[in-house]
């Protein structure tokens, strides 16, 4: 995984691939773009453990913060936020 989530990632969307279903559209800094043949929601737990960061409980606590129930930004470092559109 650190060859996906390591550098400078821009996005990260779903995308249906015939012949394999539903997968996820990497968007690197660098120009790169890998297609994963996970799910966004797979790959969204994926970037959590990377991070070391427990999503359950940023989402309980961003939420009352934003008031929102579901597009809640996730933290993953100092200087990179994942914010769902």
């Amino acid at each position: 995984m650190k060859d996906v989530f390591g550098g400078e990632i821009l996005a990260i969307l779903p995308k249906y691939v015939a012949d394999r279903g539903n997968c996820t559209l990497v968007v690197k800094g660098d120009g790169e773009n890998l297609i994963l043949n996970k799910s966004i929601k797979t790959t969204i737990g994926l970037l959590g453990k990377y991070y070391m960061i427990d999503l359950v409980e940023v989402r309980k606590r961003y939420r009352e913060i934003v008031f929102s129930k579901n597009l809640i930004p996730i933290p993953l470092s100092r200087k990179d936020i994942f914010v769902p559109l």
